[in-house]
């Protein structure tokens, strides 16, 4: 899970589908990078990191969910 890309989409108080339309991806490949499942191109990146004000590499940092406290 990317939580800091999550963190920052509902911060923006965005859908995942709302995101993807911004970017010009569609819904479910913004749902497996979001996830962590995919890395996506350059281009997707550089436009979460315009979107949200945020530099790309913490955006793109993948957590662990099982060591993630409750």
């Amino acid at each position: 899970m990317r939580t800091n890309l999550r963190l920052a989409r509902k911060q923006k108080k965005f859908s995942q589908l709302k995101v993807a339309q911004i970017i010009g991806i569609t819904m479910r490949m913004y749902q497996y990078i979001e996830a962590g499942q995919r890395e996506g191109k350059g281009w997707i990146w550089d436009a979460l990191q315009d979107l949200f004000g945020m530099d790309q590499r913490e955006l793109r940092a993948v957590t662990d969910e099982k060591n993630q406290a409750s």
